[in-house]
């Protein structure tokens, strides 16, 4: 018996890990995406777009190792993060130049307004269902 319950640990244990694997390939993926959709965008040559990557890459180690640090607590490794990404972004700012970044703040900006649209009417649905769900169960407690 004690086989079987360490043998379902076990599996459970493996299928949480295999979980986990699969959501940071998704990540990857996204973040990949995500660059290259900015390069297009942005018409950069090839060397800047190297230089991004770079800097990008070299950042993400630096944001996980922040992460990683157990004798931070979490309000300081938000300030370390956010401090991190301002260098990030003026760095990448110094490659693009002025015009390539002023767009890319507005594009940035345009898909922030659109998020912030679709996450509104889906709270608002949601707010619906609820309040039609609160009279279906007002009318039933009168019946009773």
């Amino acid at each position: 018996m004690r086989r079987v319950i360490i043998f379902l640990f076990a599996i459970g244990f493996l299928g949480l890990a295999a979980q986990a694997q699969e959501t940071n390939i998704k990540k990857e993926r996204k973040r990949i995406l995500k660059e290259q959709r900015q390069m297009e965008t942005l018409n950069l040559d090839g060397n800047q777009g190297q230089q991004v990557k770079a800097i990008n890459s070299r950042y993400r180690t630096a944001h996980k190792e922040i992460m990683k640090n157990e004798t931070l607590t979490q309000e300081q490794k938000q300030e370390q993060v956010q401090a991190l990404n301002k260098r990030r972004v003026e760095e990448i700012h110094n490659i693009v130049g002025r015009e390539k970044t002023q767009e890319w703040d507005r594009i940035k900006q345009q898909e922030k307004e659109k998020k912030d649209a679709i996450d509104k009417e889906k709270k608002e649905k949601k707010e619906k269902k609820i309040k039609k769900a609160d009279k279906v169960n007002k009318g039933n407690k009168g019946r009773g």
